[in-house]
């Protein structure tokens, strides 16, 4: 059996009094889409701030693509291939849409040491033309329209200020992104071009993706497996049907209300 990308064995992670993450187990495998999910509070941001660098657990260790990265830097572990996005959007406003994937690929640039770009090297200019070439087709990939590299970030609609942020991840060539609440603020119709981005990386790409979302469409409707996190402790873990049907779940986090919409779903025959 193949080595998983990501493993997390018995991590916790105290703010004080306060455990925000508590002992908790997790294993992703390449080339699968998978959910983290959880009430407010629950833990989940914290726990992608341990796995991208962010913060040092206090106990347990953090395993990815074959290396030990619990207390190494996040620009280390990019440099590994994971990348992440947050749930607000961390573009830099006043920089081009070109200039900030650029951003993004600069673990790919071999000639990019500082002497390089002062002299304009060969070598360096080389390297430079080949970053904005695939900074140009990343722009293609997330379906942004032309011209948009040389807009300011700060003036794109919401929707596209996300799909800027996930081509600056991908620039960084990563094997695993990971995506806090991706489609928060998004209307229907860009819901579902997300949904089929993300189905698009794994498939056209080979990017394994590990999402947090509120949105339980879109973690119902892609993920493969959904990890259920309640008060730092994972609560549950599975495929969508099994977690939906889970009263731990129903209890803390999806409520009432879904089981209801499920029981009046079968009684006409439908699927929820």
């Amino acid at each position: 059996m193949s080595e998983p990308l990501l493993q997390l064995t018995r991590v916790t992670k105290r703010f004080g009094g306060l455990v925000a993450v508590n002992n908790v187990d997790f294993t992703l495998m390449s080339g699968r889409i998978e959910s983290i999910i959880g009430p407010n509070g629950a833990g989940k941001t914290t726990l992608f701030n341990i796995i991208t660098g962010i913060y040092k657990p206090d106990e347990g260790q953090v395993r990815f693509n074959g290396h030990s990265i619990g207390g190494r830097r996040p620009d280390q572990i990019t440099a590994l291939g994971m990348c992440r996005t947050f749930q607000n959007i961390r573009l830099f406003p006043n920089m081009s849409v070109m200039e900030n994937i650029l951003v993004g690929a600069h673990t790919q640039l071999r000639a990019s040491n500082a002497l390089g770009a002062v002299l304009r090297t060969k070598q360096f200019r080389e390297a430079e033309e080949q970053a904005r070439a695939e900074a140009r087709r990343l722009l293609r990939y997330v379906d942004l329209p032309p011209g948009t590299g040389d807009l300011i970030a700060r003036n794109l609609p919401y929707g596209q200020q996300r799909k800027v942020e996930i081509a600056r991840a991908l620039a960084a060539k990563p094997r695993l992104i990971l995506l806090d609440e991706p489609t928060a603020g998004m209307n229907p119709s860009e819901t579902e071009e997300a949904m089929r981005l993300f189905r698009r990386l794994r498939d056209d790409v080979g990017v394994t993706v590990l999402l947090i979302e509120h949105d339980m469409k879109v973690v119902m409707g892609i993920s493969e497996r959904i990890t259920v996190i309640d008060y730092g402790q994972k609560i549950a873990e599975g495929g969508p049907a099994e977690v939906r049907k889970n009263q731990r779940v129903i209890e803390a986090y999806l409520g009432r209300q879904a089981q209801l919409h499920d029981e009046r779903a079968a009684a006409v025959g439908g699927e929820a």
